[in-house]
C-alpha cells in the first residue's frame, strides 16, 4: 500500500508513544519529534521542524516515499480523508482529528499476531532490541494533559484514541485519564483487551462517557482465543462478561463496542463465529481487519493463503446473507466494506 497522491499525515491522524516520541501517522514512519526535546505538543505542532517535514509531505511526496516512509504505510485510514481534502469537500483541520496516544507497553496477553508479545516470539526469545527497557515504558499523566490541553487549544481535534504497545487498562491512571478527555469535551476511544477490570470501573466508564471501546477478540471461540493469546480458559469469559455488562448497563448506547478480529492463518476459519459471536452479544460493530505481516515475528506462517481467502469470502457472503445485510454507507465510509441489517443492531465491517 503506496502513500496518497498528496499526503496530509499530521492533519488527519497523530500519535504520541510511550517515550515520548511524536508520530505522524500510525503507520512504520519514523517519529518526527518528542516531548522531552521538542516541548509540549502544541509546541511541537507549531514549529518549524514539523511544518517543514509536512510542507515535504504535501509538495514533495515522491521522495518523502523513499526517504521517510521507505515508500509504505502498513496501515493508512487516511485515503479517504485525504481524497476529500484533495477535492475540496473538506478544509485541512488545525490539528490532528484523531490523535492515538499509546500510555503503556506491558501485556498480559500474548496475541501471536502481535508485533510486541507474540508467544513465539518470547519463547524462541527473538524480542527486538531494547525490548526489555520498552515494556517498562508509560506515559506519565502529566504528559497526557498536556497533549490533550494543546489538541484543544488548536481546536480541530475530535478523537482521542487510547492505546498502547501493551494493555491500557494496567496504566494506574487509565480512569483519569477517560474522564480528562471526556472533561475536554473529545471523543475518547479505548482500545483493549478488556480484561483487566471491574464492573465498578465499568460503571466509571459508563459515568464518566467514554464513547468507544474496541475490544480485540480475534476469535470466534474460546478454545482457539485462549490457545492464540496464551491465556487461562476463564480469561475468554471474562471478556464476554465485560462486553456483555457494558450493553446491558450503558445509557444511550455509550460506549458502543467495536469487536475487532485480526484476520489471520490461525483463525481465519473462525469468521463465521466471529460474526456470530458480535450480533449474539449485540456488539455495535463486528470489524475484520487482514493481518499486516510487517514486524510481526515469523510473520509468513501467519499469513492468509488464497486458498483460505477464498473460503474466507464465502462463508462471509453466506453471513452477510444470513444476517440479511446491505452495503451501507455513513461518515465512517473509508471502510473495504461496511454493512447493516434491519435484523440486527451489529454493523459488519472490513476495516483497513
Amino acid at each position: 500500500m503506496t502513500l496518497p497522491t498528496k499526503c496530509n499525515y499530521g492533519h488527519v491522524f497523530g500519535r504520541l508513544s510511550t517515550n515520548g516520541n511524536y508520530e505522524i501517522c500510525c503507520g512504520s514512519t519514523p517519529p518526527s519529534g518528542n516531548y522531552h526535546t521538542d516541548g509540549k505538543f502544541i509546541e511541537y505542532w507549531k514549529s518549524a521542524k514539523l511544518k517543514n517535514l509536512l510542507y515535504d509531505l504535501k509538495h514533495d511526496l515522491s521522495n518523502m516515499n523513499e526517504t521517510w516512509a521507505d515508500g509504505n504505510c502498513d496501515y493508512c485510514p487516511h485515503f479517504y480523508i485525504n481524497e476529500k481534502i484533495s477535492d475540496g469537500d473538506i478544509k485541512i483541520p488545525k490539528s490532528p482529528w484523531i490523535y492515538n496516544i499509546d500510555v503503556i507497553n506491558i501485556c498480559d496477553h500474548r496475541c501471536n499476531f502481535c508485533w510486541n508479545w507474540s508467544h513465539e516470539m518470547i519463547s524462541d526469545n527473538a524480542q527486538f532490541d531494547g525490548w526489555n527497557d520498552w515494556i517498562k515504558e508509560r506515559i506519565d499523566f502529566k504528559i497526557f494533559t498536556d497533549t490533550i490541553d494543546g489538541l484543544v487549544e488548536l481546536g480541530d481535534c475530535e478523537e482521542i484514541q487510547i492505546g498502547g504497545g501493551g494493555e491500557p487498562l494496567l496504566h494506574q491512571d487509565i480512569q483519569e485519564m477517560i474522564k480528562y478527555v471526556k472533561d475536554n469535551n473529545l471523543s475518547c476511544k479505548l482500545i483493549t483487551n478488556f480484561c483487566q477490570i471491574s464492573e465498578d470501573s465499568l460503571d466509571e466508564m459508563i459515568n464518566i462517557g467514554l464513547d468507544y471501546i474496541l475490544v480485540n477478540v480475534s476469535a470466534g471461540t474460546q478454545e482457539n482465543y485462549c490457545k492464540t493469546r496464551r491465556v487461562k480458559p476463564n480469561t475468554w469469559y471474562k471478556v464476554i462478561n465485560n462486553i456483555n455488562y457494558i450493553i446491558k448497563n450503558r445509557r444511550e448506547k455509550s460506549p458502543k463496542i467495536i469487536m475487532k478480529n485480526i484476520i489471520n492463518s490461525e483463525n481465519i476459519h473462525e469468521v463465521g463465529e466471529m460474526i456470530d459471536l458480535g450480533v449474539e452479544l449485540g456488539v455495535d460493530v463486528v470489524a475484520l481487519r487482514f493481518f499486516h505481516e510487517f514486524g510481526v515475528y515469523n510473520s509468513d506462517k501467519k499469513i492468509v493463503t488464497s486458498k483460505q481467502h477464498k473460503k474466507f469470502n464465502k462463508t462471509l457472503n453466506l453471513k452477510i446473507e444470513e444476517y440479511g445485510y446491505k452495503k451501507y454507507y455513513d461518515d465512517d465510509n473509508q471502510f473495504i466494506y461496511n454493512y447493516k441489517s434491519l435484523n440486527t443492531n451489529t454493523l459488519l465491517r472490513g476495516d483497513v
